[in-house]
């Protein structure tokens, strides 16, 4: 049955299929998280800013990646500044994570001093277990913190329920405005 809702959603353009994407935003300076994140025990929420956080962070981000081209292209953003990377990290495995992008977005317009949150992964071993949650509002308190940003974004595709979830479960209410991919 979800294989059937999920070809519903697909629908087909010039022979491509084409789905949307749900973008959500919010006032960073408006934020206060409704829901409270008891993982002080277990998770860690760390974020890495700068060329030599990427560094110390090396062998998590090596063990979380791999060698792959995911790895590098986030230490790649990593040092060019115009991005951190804000990560979950439970019983000292890298679980959860997501890129923090300032001021520019390729798919939809928004100012310099806005956020662009994503993608963000979880950990199939880790799934289920409000990480992803705890990451993104730990993200959003982070950022509030900065006070130096105006609007946070964040968007997924329209068949991605679980990170719909998440993203509601955060603050960021129902989605804004979409786009097709």
């Amino acid at each position: 049955m979800l294989l059937y809702y999920r070809l519903i959603l697909i629908t087909f353009k010039a022979g491509k299929a084409v789905m949307k994407q749900y973008i959500y935003h919010l006032d960073v300076s408006l934020y206060s998280p409704e829901i409270k994140l008891d993982r002080a025990d277990n998770a860690k929420f760390e974020v890495i800013n700068s060329f030599s956080g990427a560094c110390k962070n090396l062998f998590s981000l090596f063990k979380r990646y791999g060698l792959t081209s995911d790895f590098i292209k986030i230490f790649i953003k990593l040092i060019t500044k115009r991005n951190s990377l804000y990560f979950v990290k439970y019983n000292d495995v890298i679980a959860s994570d997501g890129l923090i992008s300032f001021g520019l977005c390729s798919h939809y317009a928004v100012n310099k001093n806005d956020c662009i949150i994503g993608p963000v992964n979880t950990n199939d071993t880790y799934a289920g277990k409000g990480l992803a949650t705890f990451g993104l509002v730990s993200c959003l308190s982070y950022l509030k913190q900065k006070s130096t940003y105006s609007k946070v974004y964040i968007d997924t595709r329209e068949d991605n329920f679980a990170m719909q979830k998440v993203i509601k479960k955060s603050g960021f209410g129902e989605v804004k405005s979409s786009y097709e991919r």
